[in-house]
C-alpha cells in the first residue's frame, strides 16, 4: 500500500527528550552537543553593543547564539566546518520563511528507487522498517522544489537521530554499531519525522526580515570576508576533552547520505568526518596561534565576544595579550560557574568566561567600563 500522511498519522510526541507539548514556550531550540551556551545566550547578548546590527559566528554549534540573536532584530552570519552544524544553521536560523508542506511531505514518502545506504551500513541501528523508510525519504529529497525545502528535508533524519540518542558523542564501530543508538530501532522514524516537519520546524523557523547567511568552511578564513559589528567566538576543539573530527563523524556522514553525496565519503563506517583543512585549536600550540589569526582577520569587526572555559590549554592572559597586540582593549570579562551533571558530588572548578574585546578604535558608550561579575 502506498503509505500517505492520513496513514502515518500526525503524532504526538510526549515522552521524548523534545516533548513539544511541554516545551512550546519561546526559546525552545534543539542543542544536541556539547558545549552549547543556551544558558549564557542572555549574558552573551548583554555583551552586544546597542548600535550592532550584525552578528557573525563564525564557530555556530547548534547556533543557539544567533537564532536568540535573529528573534532580538539582528541580522546573523553563521558558520561550522562540520556539515550538521552549517546544516542545522541553515535550517533552522538562516532561513526565514521556509516550512515543508504536506504536498512535499507526500513527495517525500513514496517508495522510490535509489540507493539505500541506511540499509546497507546502518540496518542495525534503525532496524529494517526505519532503514527502508529513511532511504525512500532520501532518495525523494531531490524532487522538492528548492535547495531551502531539500536542506529542511535533510536535516530532518538527522534531527530525529539526535533527539532519540543516548549520548552526544558517539563512535560508530566497524560492524555497524552505535554506542547510545538503542532507542533509535524502537522508534517510529516515519512518524518522527512527519511530526517534526509539522509540529517542531514552525515553531523554530522565525523570520526577522533580514538577509541572514549560513556558512560551512573553516571559520578563521570566514572572518576575512564577511562583513558584521560583533562576532561572537565560541571555538569548540580548544578544551582537553574530546576530538572534534571522530566524535560527531556520524552525525557528519548521515548529513552526506541525507544530500545525496553519500558515494564521496571515503569510509563510512572509518569514525571520520573527511573535513576539508581548518584552523585547529586542539593543542596549546594551535589555540595559540588560531586566536592570533582570529583576531588578525577579525581586525574590521569592531567588536569581538569570546567564550572561553577554563579547562582550555590556552589562559585568559594569553588571550587578552593577543587581543591587544591586534589593537583591542578588554572591556567586559564576565565569570560563570560550571554547573556538574546532577549525578557527581564533588565541587565544579571549571568556569565559563565571557570576553568582550572592542577595537581601539571603536566605543560603545553604554559598556565603556570594564564589568567584572561572576555568575
Amino acid at each position: 500500500m502506498t503509505p500517505t500522511l492520513q496513514s502515518i498519522g500526525n503524532t504526538s510526541l510526549n515522552g521524548t527528550r523534545l516533548s513539544i507539548q511541554n516545551k512550546s514556550a519561546p526559546g525552545f531550540y534543539p542543542t544536541y552537543m556539547f558545549g552549547h551556551k543556551q544558558k549564557l545566550v542572555t549574558e552573551i547578548l548583554e555583551l552586544v553593543p546597542s548600535s550592532a546590527r550584525t552578528l557573525v559566528e563564525p564557530f555556530s554549534g547548534t547556533g543557539i547564539v544567533s537564532w536568540h540573536a535573529k528573534k532580538a532584530g539582528l541580522r546573523v552570519i553563521g558558520n561550522d566546518i562540520r556539515r550538521f552544524a552549517a546544516l542545522q544553521f541553515k535550517v533552522l536560523v538562516a532561513n526565514n520563511d521556509t516550512l515543508l508542506t504536506d504536498d512535499d511531505l507526500s513527495v517525500l514518502i513514496q517508495p522510490s528507487e535509489g540507493a539505500s545506504l541506511i540499509e546497507q551500513y546502518f540496518v542495525r541501528i534503525y532496524g529494517t522498517r526505519n532503514a527502508h523508510f529513511l532511504d525512500h525519504w532520501i532518495a525523494n529529497i531531490p524532487r522538492l522544489e528548492n535547495s531551502s525545502k531539500r536542506d529542511m528535508a535533510a536535516w530532518l533524519p538527522v534531527f530525529c537521530t539526535q533527539r532519540r540518542m543516548k549520548y552526544y558523542a558517539t563512535h560508530l564501530s566497524r560492524k555497524g554499531h552505535l554506542p547510545g543508538s538503542e532507542r533509535l530501532i524502537r522508534t517510529d522514524f516515519a512518524k518522527e519525522m512527519l511530526s517534526g516537519a509539522q509540529n517542531v520546524l514552525p515553531k523554530l523557523v522565525v523570520d526577522n526580515g533580514q538577509a541572514n547567511e549560513a556558512y560551512n568552511e573553516d571559520g578563521t578564513t570566514l572572518l576575512e570576508h564577511v562583513e558584521a559589528d560583533v562576532a561572537f567566538i565560541d571555538t569548540p576543539y580548544c578544551c582537553q576533552r574530546g576530538n572534534y573530527g571522530s566524535d560527531l563523524a556520524f552525525y557528519d556522514d548521515l548529513v552526506r547520505i541525507c544530500l545525496g553525496q553519500g558515494a564521496e565519503i571515503r569510509d563510512i563506517l572509518d569514525g571520520n568526518c573527511d573535513l576539508p583543512p581548518y584552523t585547529n585549536f586542539a593543542s596549546r600550540r594551535t589555540a595559540v596561534s588560531g586566536f592570533g589569526q582570529l583576531f588578525l582577520k577579525a581586525s574590521h569587526i569592531p567588536t569581538l565576544i569570546v567564550s572561553y572555559n577554563t579547562s582550555s590549554k590556552i589562559s585568559i592572559r594569553e588571550i587578552q595579550n593577543l587581543a591587544k597586540a591586534a589593537g583591542r582593549n578588554l572591556t567586559a570579562l564576565r565569570e560563570f560557574q560550571r554547573p556538574l551533571p546532577t549525578n557527581t558530588k564533588r565541587a565544579s572548578s571549571t568556569q565559563e568566561v565571557l570576553l568582550r574585546f572592542d577595537s581601539q578604535h571603536s566605543s560603545d558608550p553604554a559598556r565603556d567600563e570594564l564589568n567584572q561579575s561572576k555568575g
